[in-house]
């Protein structure tokens, strides 16, 4: 049985990095992730009553969660909001109940090793397949419109234009290039070339920010000399900057060259040189709205414990770009604190004496970093995708900060 729950992680865990949003495996309502985490859930209610223990911690976390869920569900019922809305803002929330099966499967050390293949190799598999179709569309071999009927109605990929899109599942080329990063595996000079290769050919300024941040944090907690960090330090802060006051202008830029080269004949009329490689300055934009929706639904109630769950704004009815956004006004200061919680736990296993400068450790705290990073522009930390990886850390840090690690 204790076999059958490691195949079963593998599985689970193979799904999440290459499945996207699970979409691609679903037959009406149902799909492959809800029918994966099904099974771990009973995997786990056995194990419960076989009398199998769990960490005192994570049972404390689980019940936490379920009592801060409660509240948000009770909050947006007293509001009158649609029960619709509110499941479909608990259904992503509750992959965080898995936790419990990763603390009961995870217990050997050697797992670390096929874990990080997986998060490595499927990076990789991911990076060679996203530019193999890049070049097959760009080069007419694979029609765009053939490809945008194909894969438009998963509502898994956002198309830039005509010239490339982005996978929801893309989360993990970042993943995977910190893995290989600090693990090294046979030819990760390759593997790292073609891994960010592929990132920047998906034209998502929120992974470079966000990998940018990582950077920064490694080197200020890093033990290079510092005249060695600070010039690095410099020029990681001056990038993030630029690309936040000027990344508009950069991509304008680079569609506008595009336009005037060959390949724009692989486009229709319909898209401008400013838009090629999508409408930027419209995505800020909303991001904005949102916020401002926001502050001006606020008060001194929902600051502390949010609207509730089926509550949203205007511009965005149910769910909205920015995590943290959307877990301060539906759940307060009481959903952040949760998750800040969360942050403080990984952060304190990491920085164990023990654990420091494990490769492992170092790679999944950075990892989860990323993802708390990349929350602040897409949703991630609270959605199956990352929520899925921080948990997942939080089991592998602990292993990692044992003696014999």
């Amino acid at each position: 049985m204790k076999a059958f729950g490691t195949i079963l992680l593998q599985i689970i865990l193979l799904e999440i990095i290459l499945g996207g949003g699970g979409r691609f495996t679903a037959i009406g309502p149902l799909s492959l992730r809800m029918v994966l985490f099904a099974t771990a859930i009973a995997y786990t209610c056995y194990w419960l009553w076989k009398k199998e223990r769990v960490n005192i911690q994570y049972s404390a976390l689980v019940l936490t969660f379920i009592v801060v869920t409660i509240i948000a569900i009770m909050m947006g019922l007293s509001v009158g909001a649609d029960n619709n809305l509110i499941f479909e803002d608990v259904k992503p929330l509750l992959y965080f109940l898995i936790l419990p099966f990763f603390t009961l499967t995870i217990r050997d050390k050697s797992l670390l090793i096929n874990i990080s293949k997986l998060f490595i190799y499927g990076s990789l598999f991911l990076s060679i397949a996203y530019l193999i179709t890049v070049i097959l569309i760009n080069g007419g071999i694979i029609p765009f419109k053939k490809f945008y009927a194909l894969t438009s109605p998963t509502e898994e990929f956002f198309y830039r234009g005509e010239l490339a899109f982005f996978y929801k599942g893309f989360i993990f080329l970042s993943i995977g290039l910190i893995f290989v990063y600090f693990i090294k595996p046979r030819y990760w000079v390759i593997m790292t070339s073609i891994i960010i290769f592929a990132i920047i050919l998906t034209f998502t300024r929120g992974f470079i920010f966000a990998l940018l941040l990582t950077a920064f944090t490694y080197l200020l907690l890093s033990s290079l000399p510092l005249k060695v960090r600070l010039p690095i330090l410099f020029a990681l802060l001056t990038a993030a900057i630029a690309l936040v006051y000027y990344g508009n202008n950069i991509y304008s830029n680079v569609s506008r060259i595009i336009s005037k080269t060959e390949l724009n004949s692989c486009f229709t009329r319909q898209f401008e040189p400013d838009k090629l490689l999508g409408n930027r300055e419209f995505s800020d934009n909303e991001r904005k709205k949102q916020l401002n929706q926001v502050l001006e639904r606020t008060t001194i109630t929902s600051a502390f414990i949010g609207h509730g769950f089926g509550v949203g704004v205007p511009v965005r009815p149910v769910h909205m770009e920015v995590s943290y956004l959307e877990i301060f006004h539906k759940q307060g200061l009481l959903g952040l604190l949760f998750w800040g919680a969360i942050f403080f736990m990984l952060t304190k296993k990491f920085l164990d004496s023990k654990s420091y400068q494990s490769p492992f450790s170092k790679a999944f705290y950075f990892s989860s970093l990323f993802i708390f990073f990349q929350s602040a522009t897409n949703q991630y930390f609270n959605n199956p995708i990352g929520m899925s990886f921080i948990l997942l850390a939080l089991v592998c840090l602990e292993l990692t900060s044992k003696k014999d690690a």
